[in-house]
């Protein structure tokens, strides 16, 4: 039934195309049909319409199908394909005109043919709209990476160059020694490391890859030093940091990082000296939010001011307990209670306060804060409490 179907539409469209009596346009993938007005000046019919198609007096389809084949090759029409009974016979013949009109990109029965079709017109036209006609979702995908250009729309040439070498898998695309060097850590492509400019960022490169640090081969030192602090930042381990020369910049800043990293701030005391072990454990409390690394402080004013900067920084008071000195000790109290805006006063901070007064003024500052007259309840004093609930009062 559907071959009959097929045989009757293929009949109209071929009468009504070679009487002028449609036209073809794209639009989405489909076919437009339109009625014009058919014959010629004289208002007569086409000669061909006139007299019967000589392929249909012949009796297989084979013969038949491949007769418009040839005569739709000969009048250069891709709707006399449409004639042909078997429909790989038909797409055989549409293929012909395929790379001449988009338009029998509709026509094809195969949808292989189709997408195909479509994909070609994307492609040499650049028009990404087409690959909207692609019915397979995989073809479709493919036409879009192909037609949209990567990365295009990043205006940065080093960021551009990184997009690129991620996109096609290519570390050549990098525009500079950071690209080089995240592309060869990433994929494992120590090629990559050679075409990083800077000497300590190579052999870093290198090292880490593979797993065997040439540092030392250094043509100075304080190359030798950044490289050791970027491998032990890579393996996650201090040992490397030690391998840095004495009262290195990058050696105290490695130990640093690798404390915070492991969350560990005992590694602070493989520094080369205390006022450096004092920088590491400050470095780690204002990092880490532990305030217990302060204790490790050789320098009374150093280690005041690691409670101070890391109760301000996380507004977490009892971490002003810490300072010895009481007066200091309020100033840092009253610091966390009333400063630093930016962030909302911690309640969990007031609890362990070892001064009653500032421990109510926590609580009370941090009720309007939060808005949360339960936190009045937690006040020792009746007269602070009873004007932090009045606060609440309307």
């Amino acid at each position: 039934m559907r071959k009959i179907i097929v045989i009757v539409l293929a009949a109209f469209f071929l009468f009504s195309f070679l009487s002028g009596c449609i036209k073809i346009s794209s639009k989405d993938g489909r076919i437009e049909v339109g009625l014009e007005e058919a014959g010629d000046e004289t208002g007569a019919p086409p000669a061909f319409v006139q007299q019967k198609p000589a392929c249909m007096d012949l009796e297989e389809i084979a013969q038949r199908d491949n007769c418009f084949a040839e005569m739709a090759k000969n009048q250069s029409s891709e709707l006399i394909c449409l004639y042909a009974y078997e429909e790989g016979t038909a797409d055989d013949c549409l293929k012909g005109f395929m790379h001449k009109d988009m338009q029998v990109c509709g026509l094809f029965a195969s949808e292989t043919l189709h997408d195909e079709c479509w994909e070609y017109y994307a492609n040499t036209s650049g028009n990404d709209t087409y690959c909207e006609n692609i019915i397979g979702m995989a073809e479709r995908e493919k036409c879009l990476k192909k037609v949209i250009v990567p990365c295009s729309g990043i205006l940065d040439g080093a960021e551009r160059g990184r997009c690129l070498a991620w996109e096609y898998n290519d570390f050549t695309k990098c525009a500079d020694s950071s690209c080089y060097f995240d592309y060869a850590l990433s994929f494992s492509t120590v090629e990559a490391c050679d075409l990083i400019g800077e000497e300590g960022v190579k052999l870093a490169c290198k090292s880490i890859i593979t797993k065997n640090p040439v540092c030392a081969d250094a043509s100075q030192t304080a190359v030798a030093d950044y490289c050791f602090a970027e491998v032990a930042e890579s393996f996650n381990e201090s040992y490397w940091c030690g391998m840095a020369s004495e009262k290195s910049t990058y050696k105290s800043e490695c130990y640093k990082k690798l404390a915070v990293m492991q969350g560990d701030f005992e590694i602070c005391k493989e520094s080369d000296s205390t006022i450096l072990m004092d920088d590491c454990y400050l470095n780690y409390a204002i990092n880490t939010g532990n305030e217990q690394s302060c204790a490790g402080i050789f320098s009374e004013t150093k280690k005041d001011a690691c409670y101070r900067q890391t109760a301000l920084a996380y507004r977490y008071m009892s971490d002003c307990n810490g300072i010895e000195n009481e007066y200091s000790r309020s100033l840092c109290f009253s610091a966390v209670a009333f400063g630093n805006a930016t962030i909302l006063l911690d309640a969990g901070g007031c609890v362990d306060v070892n001064q009653d007064a500032w421990k109510d003024k926590c609580y009370m500052q941090a009720a309007l804060e939060h808005m949360n007259k339960d936190m009045c309840g937690s006040i020792a004093a009746s007269g602070v409490k009873s004007s932090c609930l009045a606060k609440f009062v309307g």
